[in-house]
């Protein structure tokens, strides 16, 4: 039996170093763009928290489970209420939303998000520096646009080639 090595680090997957952070970065079901997506929401939910003055308000420190956005960006992974209700100590209330009761302490922001902020950015950098393909050619980050700003866009586009047809039109006439 041969062990091949080039084959286990081909495979080896990125880590932040955060158990429930790493599964998230290593579920093959969830696409480069659901996982940018989930890290970058936590980012600001935990800046939110880590923030003594936001912190202060039960307006940051509440989760709506049946929240649109929230529910794209995190519910969809099953397992990351664990991170919330096992690690953070939220717990849902009577609205069904999941709530942290009391403002974090200096020990809880210091000992729990902290670490969980810089492993959540070290997702981050690692899905940025995912390549494409295995050519090793940096990936292309793709502008997030609106409806309203892709209209825009299209109609610009349809102006822009419609004088220059109109141009060549009027060349066409002069010869």
């Amino acid at each position: 039996m041969t062990l091949r090595l080039s084959s286990i680090s081909a495979g080896a997957a990125a880590s932040c170093g955060h158990p429930l952070l790493d599964r998230v970065l290593q579920d093959t079901s969830l696409s480069l763009g659901q996982k940018t997506d989930c890290f970058s929401t936590l980012k600001v939910l935990m800046k939110n928290l880590a923030d003594p003055q936001k912190s202060v308000d039960v307006k940051y420190r509440t989760l709506k489970l049946d929240n649109a956005k929230l529910q794209q960006k995190l519910w969809h992974i099953s397992y990351l209420r664990e991170l919330f209700e096992g690690e953070l100590g939220f717990v849902v209330n009577e609205n069904k939303d999941l709530v942290l009761n009391e403002e974090p302490s200096d020990f809880m922001r210091q000992n729990v998000l902290g670490p969980l902020q810089t492993s959540i950015q070290t997702a981050l950098e690692s899905l940025n520096s995912t390549t494409t393909n295995g050519n090793k050619k940096p990936r292309v980050e793709m502008e997030q646009l609106s409806e309203k700003q892709k209209a825009r866009r299209l109609l610009e586009e349809k102006e822009r080639l419609d004088k220059i047809r109109a141009k060549e039109y009027r060349q066409e006439q002069i010869q």
